[in-house]
């Protein structure tokens, strides 16, 4: 037997290594195969928030506010890969120059 689940929001801390749409399989699993949904991707090798919609809370995605993400990452400069991402293979080094905070301000 089925159990109907309240419209609710869940906010999950996706680690690295999942897709979101693994993240929603897995609640979906976790909560009896309910109707899951996410209100954006995250990258495999991001970590961060995931907002996911459970029950008919997923009717509800389509009038959230447009927001914008923020990241916070760590760039290895001078690195081209085959996917423009450190998921890739590395294809060219090359070495960096010194910068002034004008310069790497644009």
């Amino acid at each position: 037997m089925q159990h109907t689940l309240p419209p609710a929001f869940l906010v999950v801390n996706k680690p690295v290594g999942l897709t979101s749409h693994t993240v929603v399989a897995m609640l979906r699993a976790l909560l009896g195969k309910p109707k899951v949904g996410h209100t954006g991707t995250l990258d495999p090798f991001a970590t961060g928030v995931l907002v996911c919609a459970i029950s008919s809370a997923t009717r509800w995605i389509s009038f959230l506010p447009e927001h914008t993400k923020d990241y916070i990452a760590t760039l290895q400069l001078g690195v081209k890969t085959t996917t423009a991402d450190l998921e890739g293979e590395a294809t060219e080094n090359a070495p960096i120059p010194t910068l002034s905070d004008e310069q790497i301000k644009g």
